[in-house]
């Protein structure tokens, strides 16, 4: 909705591990230990290192698919934010792309004290 500010420095995510995925009826939280979380409330993408990709809407998920699963215990390699969307590719080989939607709270990353709506 309100994009990701220009001065967000994705690289702070760099080295974290995702540790923990948790899904509610309408949100999917990827936490990142005790220093960061992303909370998505729209539209999540995986990219496998096989080329396979997948779009999910978050909404009603009943259950977590593999491709998340599979990204348990890997850590962010790379960041970038553009356009709104936020990728992030974990050590595993697989990308995260947490996307932007006009008009709807779409995700939030906390990083410490800081929480950045987009």
């Amino acid at each position: 909705m309100y994009g990701l500010p220009q001065e967000f420095d994705c690289s702070e995510l760099i080295s974290l591990e995702l540790v923990q995925l948790c899904v509610a009826e309408y949100s999917l939280s990827l936490h990142f230990g005790d220093r960061a979380a992303v909370f998505c409330h729209r539209a999540i993408s995986v990219s496998l290192p096989t080329g396979r990709y997948k779009r999910l809407q978050v909404r009603r998920f009943t259950l977590i698919p593999r491709a998340l699963l599979m990204c348990l215990g890997s850590r962010i390699v790379a960041a970038a934010g553009r356009a709104g969307t936020l990728k992030m590719d974990l050590s595993n080989g697989v990308s995260l792309e947490v996307h932007d939607q006009p008009g709807y709270e779409a995700y939030e990353v906390h990083l410490g004290s800081r929480r950045i709506i987009v």
